[in-house]
């Protein structure tokens, strides 16, 4: 009788991430790339991801380390590049290297799903965008989704997301700079 809404499904049983596990022969803390588990975190965003996807709205989450943004943010741009056909989905944040966090999970995400849902890259430009599709033995290339990156620049570039159609889009770690004329000009989209 627990609804549990798609983004977490997904989550739990497709996407990977790494997980601090103890190593029990030498009780060493190792990092293991595997499902993650049902915290209270993931129950909680997906609790109010439910809420705003029934009222059109978006999510704001912000919290301390440990909370699990960046993981959440992945996964979701993962998923919804992996399901919907023809969708852009929108990555952006105030500067490259938060930027280039979220889109190194992204990419070893996508690379561990099951192969019933995994696409391949055809196109790969880790700063602008990766085309998920897939390659035909004649060369020809269909595409499936986009995943877009976008940089702020720490405000200083609001149109970053202009001319975009996003399926999903999300802008990282928006207590580092002024992001809401970004994200005005990005309502659009």
């Amino acid at each position: 009788g627990v609804h549990i809404g798609g983004w977490l499904y997904w989550h739990l049983n497709h996407w990977h991430i790494y997980k601090d596990i103890e190593d029990t022969l030498n009780h060493d803390i190792v990092r293991k790339f595997t499902n993650p588990d049902l915290r209270d975190n993931e129950w909680m965003i997906q609790e109010n991801l439910t809420q705003a996807e029934i009222g059109k709205n978006g999510l704001l989450i912000f919290g301390s380390r440990r909370l699990g943004k960046t993981e959440f943010e992945s996964s979701y741009v993962g998923r919804s590049a992996t399901i919907y056909e023809g969708s852009e989905n929108l990555v952006t944040g105030g500067n490259w290297p938060d930027i280039d966090l979220i889109t190194s999970k992204l990419d070893k995400g996508l690379s561990a799903v099951h192969p019933y849902f995994k696409f391949e890259r055809i196109g790969d430009n880790p700063r602008k965008e990766m085309s998920l599709g897939l390659k035909h033995k004649n060369f020809r290339r269909v595409e499936w989704s986009k995943i877009l990156i976008r940089n702020f620049d720490d405000g200083k570039n609001t149109e970053a997301a202009a001319g975009t159609t996003a399926k999903s889009f999300l802008i990282d770690e928006i207590g580092k700079f002024p992001f809401l004329e970004s994200f005005n000009a990005a309502k659009p989209s």
